[in-house]
């Protein structure tokens, strides 16, 4: 009954000569998204190549890994993967695809201009949105749909200088529910991960709009 069987390999990925000019396997989640939308989807649209380029650079060390063994939608694919990395992938009014990326750091030439500005107002996050602790499992299993690995769980408290629960009236750890990661496979990625979800979720945030 082998032809009723289920069969797992290991397996490396894929190459990309258009993306990547050296031969080496595609594994940043900006180079993979780039590489469905291009190649699995057979999208005519241009990428904007500086956005790209500033997608690379903020996911240095990332390496992503996964396999799709069920039929997905390709939208939630791109938004999962997305999910899990620091992009905000889009396409422009002209049709190009292009990636907007959480930086650590901004330029001045990135910013709005007063002039641009038609109207404005304020609001904040909620405070139950804010997560003082980030645990995760990664590195699926695919034969027994089990995550394989963990890491301990990070605190805003440990981890930030000068951070206390108590400032925004937390009592005890806000939002350390498991963290299950789909497209992660790497530990040092997932600690990337980890870390980059706890500094952007510590706090409250100002929205303008």
């Amino acid at each position: 009954k082998a032809l009723e069987s289920d069969y797992y390999a290991n397996i490396i990925g894929r190459k990309d000569s258009e993306i990547l000019e050296s031969d080496t396997y595609i594994k940043k989640p900006s180079d993979i998204i780039y590489h469905i939308v291009g190649k699995e989807l057979e999208s005519t649209s241009d990428i904007d190549g500086d956005k790209l380029f500033t997608a690379r650079l903020w996911h240095q060390g990332w390496e992503m890994g996964f396999t799709i063994n069920k039929k997905i939608n390709s939208k939630k694919l791109i938004e999962g993967i997305a999910k899990e990395s620091r992009l905000l992938p889009y396409f422009k009014n002209n049709g190009d695809f292009a990636f907007n990326t959480i930086q650590d750091t901004y330029e001045d030439g990135e910013l709005i201009r007063e002039n641009e500005i038609i109207n404005f107002n304020f609001n904040r996050t909620k405070i139950e949105d804010v997560k003082t602790a980030v645990n995760i499992n990664y590195k699926k299993d695919y034969a027994d749909d089990e995550y394989k690995e963990s890491l301990d769980i990070l605190k805003a408290s440990e981890q930030i200088s000068n951070y206390s629960n108590g400032y925004l009236g937390i009592e005890g750890e806000q939002g350390d529910d498991v963290i299950e990661l789909d497209y992660i496979r790497d530990e040092p990625t997932a600690r990337l991960l980890q870390e980059f979800l706890l500094s952007w979720y510590a706090n409250q945030h100002n929205i303008v709009k």
